[in-house]
């Protein structure tokens, strides 16, 4: 027997390291559950925790794209601790409750807060302010055969979202919902790690215009820095080959004459990329992009400064063309003199990053700093130029594992909308 419409695909989460996807059937949710967030709610602390449900259908499978949805003024995420459950039972003793678990991730638990807030206010289920499309993005299942059951402390999973995207004409953001968040579990009960935002009125939450060029590694590290802390904008491409920054119209814009150059939604501009990425780190801490501890902050700038400072000024567009013009190297000279300052800039920052216990999966510590924001266009760079990138074994591994995250991925130069000029 036939259908008289095509039916959908059944809901899964994908599964790290594997082909196969999990089926979703139910979607759980567990509100309340500590006291900090009972009494943010208006109780009192002491309320026992409750279940909710959401629609299977509500996945935003692996992470992506969001949009803002319709009927809203109010809108917050949660960020959550997902438990996969592949095996059911009734009364199931608690010392062999992790023999049904699966696997865990991160989810975001997405709220229309204004209409579950009208909900209970008049009496009425309020699950219209929980249960809607895209209401629950949620990363790839690590499983417990591989990783284990968390006991305590901090479970590192990824959950790639991209910006939050218009349905309307104006777009707002979902805050600093991109790159990876700790999940606490064990000793606080799958604690979330909650970075709520309220989006109505909150002049963080606007579209900015981002001067920029694809090939830019300036602009590459805005780009990146903006994806990170998962705020929205529009990108205005000025085509540096062509001569854009040069024309009257640009200069009475940004008197520099270069990019990035990112104009806030009130037309403030702000220019050069490290003032740019920590003017963003100030206004929007989460998550961090510079460390917080003095010794911390001043590592992760020295590794930024001898990127941006000691080796892309030698090589970026407009020494090169010096170089071919006016002193008329040949374009292999040219080549040469690319290659010579990036094996001798590479070569100090890979001692930088091999001799100090700083460094761990990223240039400094676990998660993406600043410092990254300016390895990885560099690192593209030297890669477009065939420089010989074996003597950096710890730059290429922090490279790669940057280039893991969606935020690193996106803001790449063939991803740009110029990217065909």
């Amino acid at each position: 027997m036939g259908y008289a419409i095509s039916l959908w695909a059944p809901p899964a989460l994908p599964i790290a390291g594997s082909a196969e996807s999990f089926p979703v059937r139910r979607v759980f949710c567990v509100g309340r559950n500590y006291a900090e967030h009972q009494k943010e709610m208006g109780g009192d602390g002491r309320e026992q925790p409750f279940f909710f449900l959401k629609s299977a259908h509500s996945l935003v499978p692996g992470g992506g794209i969001v949009h803002y949805p319709a009927k809203t003024s109010n809108y917050h995420y949660e960020t959550e601790m997902v438990v996969a459950i592949a095996k059911g039972g009734q009364r199931i003793d608690a010392r062999k409750a992790n023999d049904h678990v699966f696997g865990y991730a991160v989810g975001l638990d997405m709220t229309r807060r204004d209409l579950q807030q009208w909900g209970k206010d008049h009496g009425r289920p309020w699950d219209f302010g929980k249960n809607f499309d895209e209401a629950a993005p949620c990363g790839a299942l690590a499983t417990a055969s591989r990783i284990g059951h968390p006991a305590k402390g901090a479970l590192w999973l990824r959950l790639p979202v991209g910006v939050l995207q218009p349905r309307a004409r104006r777009p707002h953001l979902l805050g600093d919902a991109g790159g990876r968040r700790s999940c606490e579990a064990g000793g606080r009960a799958a604690r979330r790690h909650r970075c709520r935002r309220r989006v109505e009125g909150d002049n963080r939450a606007r579209l900015v215009k981002l001067y920029t060029f694809f090939r830019s590694s300036a602009a590459f590290r805005v780009r990146i820095a903006l994806n990170l802390k998962g705020l929205a904008y529009e990108p205005q491409p000025v085509s540096l080959p062509k001569g854009d920054h040069r024309r009257p119209e640009y200069a009475r814009v940004n008197p520099q004459a270069l990019v990035p150059m990112l104009e806030l939604d009130d037309g403030t501009r702000l220019n050069q990329s490290l003032a740019i990425i920590e003017f963003l780190d100030e206004k929007y801490p989460q998550p961090p992009l510079v460390p917080k501890d003095a010794l911390g902050r001043a590592r992760v700038r020295s590794l930024a400064l001898l990127i941006a400072c000691e080796i892309h000024p030698l090589n970026n567009l407009r020494a090169l063309n010096y170089l071919r013009k006016d002193l008329r190297l040949l374009e292999e000279q040219v080549n040469a003199w690319y290659r010579h300052w990036i094996a001798e800039g590479l070569a100090k920052l890979e001692a930088e990053l091999t001799q100090s216990l700083g460094t761990d999966s990223f240039c400094h510590g676990d998660a993406p700093t600043m410092a990254d924001c300016c390895l990885v266009p560099q690192i593209f760079n030297a890669k477009r130029y065939k420089s010989d990138l074996t003597p950096y074994p710890t730059a290429m591994r922090v490279f790669e594992q940057c280039m893991q995250l969606e935020a690193f991925d996106r803001a790449q130069p063939s991803k740009q909308p110029d990217a065909n000029e």
